[in-house]
């Protein structure tokens, strides 16, 4: 009886596991972690004081998060769109050119801006900055660094 009842939450506890999985939102923290180790991925995660060093004109930047997939890479651009499609992020404007989609999107509480593409060619790039109470002049001036920066 004993070891059918171990049996019996042991198996509870596996059903249980994926559902938790499925449940937990996706953050941007979680997909840098997940793919900052795979072949095909570049990875960039700069401090927002290393930001202000280079002269940008935004200066509530913590962090700005970059990640590129050099290669089609399904199961990135699936966690990339759930990210988005998660609720807490706001579309600001989408430019779609030749297969190409480029979506721009804020976070409710204002703390996150997203810069998502989508190529023709498969890869997908994710770039984040986060600090607080991001304005549209915030966005333009990060857009603006970004060029500058060579990104």
């Amino acid at each position: 009886m004993r070891q059918t009842l171990l049996t019996l939450f042991s198996v509870f506890l596996v059903a249980l596991c994926p559902a938790e999985a499925q449940s937990t939102p996706m953050t941007v923290e979680r997909i840098y972690e997940k793919y900052g180790e795979r072949d095909n991925i570049v990875t960039m995660n700069i401090p927002g004081e290393m930001l202000s060093e280079k002269g940008t004109e935004v200066t509530n930047i913590t962090q700005f998060i970059m990640i590129v997939s050099e290669a089609p890479l399904a199961d990135f651009a699936e966690d990339v769109d759930a990210l988005i499609k998660d609720g807490k992020f706001q579309s600001l404007m989408s430019v779609n050119n030749e297969g190409n989609r480029v979506g721009f999107y804020l976070s409710k509480n204002k703390d996150e801006f997203l810069i998502v593409v989508h190529s023709a060619e498969g890869g997908t790039v994710l770039m984040c900055a986060q600090g607080e109470d991001f304005k549209m002049q915030d966005m333009m001036a990060l857009s603006k660094s970004a060029i500058n920066l060579g990104m």
